[in-house]
């Protein structure tokens, strides 16, 4: 097999990997075989260096053509991640009152020192959570426990 190395969306360049490709087809439901068919097409097409993106659009156009279904799912995490983060706070407040939570988005709560900020405060059975969506645009972006705890 030729060496090839992908470019990710934060610029850095790494050795690619057949196997997460097969993993990454699988997950979105293709069978194994499938899946197989689909990352050897893909891995005919690809140039020596490429993009994440350029590989995503290659795994999508071939799984439209094998299983629209699969191909959608694929491009779900995508799809979330277009989502402007206001709306995606408002549906997280939706998906609570749904649920038979009580819910306020985008409250200022009064500090000691300072104002707080939160996203969704959620009320049921005499409990409530104050809510704090992290959602990226850059899906690939982990929001780690550092970030969490300074809110």
């Amino acid at each position: 097999m030729k060496q090839l190395y992908i470019i990710k969306a934060d610029g850095s360049k790494r050795r690619f990997s057949f196997k997460r490709l097969l993993k990454s087809i699988q997950k979105s439901g293709a069978s194994r075989d499938s899946a197989d068919k689909i990352a050897r097409e893909v891995l005919r097409q690809l140039p020596n260096e490429f993009t994440s993106n350029r590989l995503y659009d290659l795994i999508h156009k071939n799984l439209k053509q094998t299983n629209r279904q699969v191909a959608q799912i694929y491009s779900l995490r995508r799809a979330l991640a277009d989502i402007p983060p206001d709306i995606w706070e408002k549906y997280i407040a939706q998906l609570f009152e749904y649920y038979g939570y009580q819910t306020k988005w985008n409250v200022i709560i009064p500090g000691a020192s300072v104002e707080h900020q939160v996203d969704v405060i959620a009320k049921k059975d005499n409990k409530t959570w104050l809510i704090e969506c992290k959602h990226h645009y850059q899906y690939h972006r982990d929001t780690g426990l550092g970030e969490i705890l300074q809110v």
